[in-house]
């Protein structure tokens, strides 16, 4: 997997040799724990050919409410490590802060324009850009203009109950370590 750390890095890589033939197929996300509902999309990206997925340095919560003690599902070498292991060929991996104030229709021109994707797949209900404004609705028109796909997955249900990082923290912090355990795919061991 090769991991690239920002736009000009992503200009710079040669995508007439493989494994980074044309199309390439992108996804996007925090990925805080590559809980079950992250490798279905990355797998989904993999299957298509060429897989990129961009994450962030850091979780966008520290930056954004600095006071918070978010407590995180991975270490970012663990989170770049479980990537790995779903057989992504290329990582972005950006500083939040580099972004963070950038709209979203600015921020995939600008990321399409150093990485032509021709597919874009996110999460259900997925949001991003400056106040998450990159809404389905807003990215429809902006996938035409520049001429990619997008899809969105559905959400992962575990044993009735939505999945996200966000519920898994819910119930690590409750002591249900067996859901956890379903939700990330792993042992309780390798998931605390």
């Amino acid at each position: 997997m090769l991991i690239v750390t920002s736009f000009e890095e992503l200009k710079k890589i040669d995508r007439t040799e493989a494994p980074f033939d044309e199309p390439i197929h992108l996804t996007l996300g925090n990925f805080d724990g590559v809980h079950l509902g992250h490798k279905a999309l990355l797998q989904h990206v993999k299957n298509q050919g060429t897989s990129a997925a961009l994450t962030f340095q850091s979780h966008p919560a520290f930056t954004l409410f600095p006071k918070s003690a978010l407590p995180l599902l991975s270490t970012y070498e663990e989170k770049i490590a479980l990537i790995e292991n779903e057989g992504i060929d290329l990582l972005i991996v950006l500083e939040f802060e580099t972004v963070q104030k950038m709209p979203y229709d600015i921020f995939l021109k600008a990321l399409h324009s150093a990485l032509p994707f021709a597919s874009l797949s996110l999460g259900e209900g997925a949001q991003f850009g400056y106040k998450r404004k990159g809404t389905k609705e807003r990215l429809i028109p902006l996938a035409k203009e520049l001429g990619f796909n997008l899809s969105y997955l559905p959400k992962i249900s575990l044993d009735g109950l939505p999945l996200s990082s966000g519920e898994i923290r819910k119930w690590k912090s409750a002591g249900k370590l067996d859901l956890v355990e379903k939700a990330l795919g792993r042992s309780s061991i390798e998931a605390l």
